[in-house]
């Protein structure tokens, strides 16, 4: 079995994300002016090197990320045409792709068998019941990944801290529950 301290890859510090001109507040609409979302300049900047693309918008075409080299790479063999369509066929099917409650659990339970030698059986079986009930559509996700933090700060795995699966936004984000403010 793998040592549950063991240290895994950290995530960076802070994510760079393609942006649209209009979202940081600069006039390039077609109205001549923005559309500076309070919730992305104020509060993700602080988290994020950028935005996010908005929906819809003309400026924010499928040549504003920096993926899928391969096709990119493919440009002077193949027609303009045909790579703007195979990247955005690519972009709209990886943005599409949703992930299930069963692989969620799957995940769970993989970070729970590296933390499981160190639980008693109560805990053991409490974040057994969380994961499951989960996977069964009866509580959050938040519930089985606070438990999981939760155990994992309280026997000091150091592996936790550095998992972006169990903290994948900053906390004062308040995107896995939103709470008034």
């Amino acid at each position: 079995m793998s040592d549950p301290r063991a240290t895994f890859r950290p995530a960076p510090a802070r994510p760079v994300v393609g942006v649209s001109s209009c979202l940081p507040g600069a006039p390039v609409r077609y109205n001549g002016g923005h559309s500076r979302p309070r919730f992305l300049t104020d509060e993700l900047g602080r988290h994020a090197d950028g935005y996010v693309l908005k929906n819809k918008s003309p400026s924010c075409g499928p040549l504003a990320l920096p993926v899928f080299d391969d096709i990119v790479a493919a440009v002077g063999d193949t027609a303009p045409a045909e790579t703007a369509r195979a990247y955005t066929s690519a972009f709209h099917a990886t943005m599409a792709v949703r992930t299930s409650r069963g692989k969620h659990a799957n995940a769970l339970q993989h970070a729970f068998g590296m933390l499981s030698p160190l639980l008693d059986d109560t805990r053991r079986h409490d974040l057994l019941e969380a994961i499951e009930a989960y996977r069964v559509g009866e509580a959050p996700l938040s519930l089985p990944v606070a438990l999981l933090r939760h155990h994992c700060a309280a026997e000091d795995v150091v592996w936790a801290r550095e998992q972006t699966y169990l903290r994948p936004y900053p906390d004062d984000l308040r995107l896995r529950h939103p709470v008034d403010v």
